[in-house]
């Protein structure tokens, strides 16, 4: 009896070990680097009397965090309601999610380049990127259609559509509307 749960067991393991998932959820974080070097001085109140260690850090190794969308879990998406997610399968949900995370990416590294080492057709591209920054962005990492088309390979069709809207709906994306432009924003929170 204990053998034959353990054969059980094995070929469980087996079959999760040979069938694990590309994408699996979890909080992600893309690192991007900053230019300034930055003094950091240890919390230590207790030891007010000894001199206070310094570290320097070069601007190689500070880093500026660009948060990216997190992936749907299964349990999250079996919760969506039907009519949102029609025949749409789990994987392209978080393919979506890929797409949308490599556009951020790609749109705030470019945005981190100093305008003075840029050509000419880079500036236009950077002054329209902040031209469609609002009020209500600032802060706020954000990709619009244009960017996915450009950086990614994903279009804008029915299927895409459904997964922004269960993006929407689990939390992981907001839309922010004016100008004539839809902005798809990462919810950090």
């Amino acid at each position: 009896m204990l053998s034959e749960e353990l054969k059980s067991q094995n070929t469980l393991l087996q079959h999760m070990s040979q069938n694990i998932p590309s994408q699996l959820p979890g909080l992600q974080k893309i690192e991007t680097e900053k230019k300034q070097s930055v003094v950091l001085k240890p919390k230590n109140e207790e030891n007010k009397n000894q001199p206070e260690e310094v570290k320097r850090v070069s601007s190689k190794t500070f880093k500026k965090v660009v948060c990216n969308m997190s992936y749907i879990t299964v349990e999250e998406y079996n919760s969506v309601p039907k009519y949102m997610k029609g025949r749409l399968p789990y994987a392209t949900v978080n393919t979506v999610v890929d797409g949308i995370n490599k556009a951020v990416q790609a749109k705030y590294t470019f945005l981190k380049h100093p305008t003075h080492s840029l050509n000419s057709k880079d500036i236009k591209k950077y002054k329209k990127y902040k031209t469609q920054e609002t009020k209500d962005t600032k802060g706020v990492f954000f990709c619009i259609e244009d960017d996915l088309k450009n950086y990614t390979s994903l279009r804008m069709d029915s299927n895409t559509r459904s997964s922004l809207t269960i993006l929407r709906h689990c939390g992981r994306m907001r839309e922010i509307r004016g100008n004539g432009i839809i902005r798809y924003c990462v919810n950090t929170g």
